[in-house]
């Protein structure tokens, strides 16, 4: 599953820099509604999953420095069963350039990983 957004996901300094949970709460609120938007359906994968995130921005941020955790809380009960090592096996960021703030976006690939050992 690939699923595209608008937006550039947060860094964690964006994140962190609203201290207090109220204050990351509308975050959290706005990549819930584009993750309605951009997937309007349930569907749950089978575990454990493996999930390529690329955040293009016209100024990369480093990718441990990309904040994937608003997004991947609103696809619990969504797409995913949970974001335990369980059912997400891993995830990777990586940081690209975009030429222009129009260009700015997230994107997310979603499968099934392999079997447990």
């Amino acid at each position: 599953m690939i699923l595209d957004f608008p937006e550039k996901l947060p860094s964690w300094n964006q994140f962190f820099g609203r201290s207090h949970w109220s204050g990351r709460k509308p975050l959290n609120q706005r990549w819930r509604l584009l993750l309605l938007e951009a997937h309007p359906r349930k569907d749950l994968f089978r575990a454990p999953v493996e999930i390529t995130v690329t955040v293009y921005s016209t100024h990369p941020m480093d990718c441990s420095n990309i904040c994937f955790k608003p997004l991947e809380d609103a696809m619990i009960g969504k797409i995913l069963r949970d974001d335990s090592p369980e059912y997400v096996r891993s995830v990777t960021l990586i940081s690209s350039k975009a030429k222009t703030k129009k260009e700015e976006r997230t994107t997310v690939e979603i499968f099934n990983g392999p079997s447990p050992d």
